[in-house]
C-alpha cells in the first residue's frame, strides 16, 4: 500500500493501484497485519476493517489512535497512554506517560520512570528495571 495525500487529504492506494480508501481523511495509517485501518478526520480518530467498512466509528473520545497491533490500538487520553481492542473497549488503562506496541500480548509501559511489561489484561509480568525503552518482539527485546 501507498499513502497518497492530494488536497491536504490522505488516501489509501493499493500496488496494483486500486484505491482502497478515499482521498476522505486528514490522516490514513497502513493496513496492520490484519487489514486495520486507522483514520483521523477533524480531530477525531477511527478503525476501518479490511471490507472497508468502520469498526470503530470516527470519535473525539481519544486524543489519539495509533497503529493496531495484535488486535490492540494504543491510545493516547489525556496525556496517557493506553490500549483499545477494535471496538473501542479498554483493555489497558490510559494511565501510562509512555508505552510501546503489543507484541506476544505484552507491551512496555512507563511506571514510576522505569519501563516494565505488562499484558493485554494490565498484569504486571516484569521488574520495573529498565531505566528505557525496550521493546519486545516474538519473545525477544530489541
Amino acid at each position: 500500500y501507498v499513502r497518497v495525500v492530494r488536497d491536504l487529504k490522505s488516501s489509501l492506494i493499493s500496488t496494483n493501484g486500486t484505491e482502497s480508501i478515499p482521498p476522505l481523511y486528514d490522516y490514513v495509517s497502513i493496513p496492520s497485519e490484519h487489514g486495520f485501518i486507522v483514520v483521523e478526520k477533524e480531530g477525531k480518530s477511527g478503525v476501518i476493517g479490511e471490507g472497508g467498512g468502520f469498526i470503530f466509528r470516527l470519535s473525539s473520545k481519544f486524543e489519539k489512535i495509533y497503529g493496531v497491533h495484535e488486535g490492540y490500538s494504543k491510545i493516547l487520553l489525556k496525556g496517557k497512554y493506553g490500549f483499545i481492542d477494535q471496538h473501542g473497549d479498554v483493555w489497558i488503562s490510559p494511565q501510562y506517560p509512555a508505552a510501546g506496541e503489543m507484541s506476544d500480548s505484552m507491551v512496555s509501559v512507563l511506571i514510576r520512570g522505569k519501563w516494565g511489561f505488562v499484558d493485554n489484561r494490565e498484569n504486571l509480568r516484569s521488574s520495573l528495571i529498565m531505566k528505557r525503552y525496550f521493546h519486545l518482539r516474538t519473545g525477544l527485546l530489541s
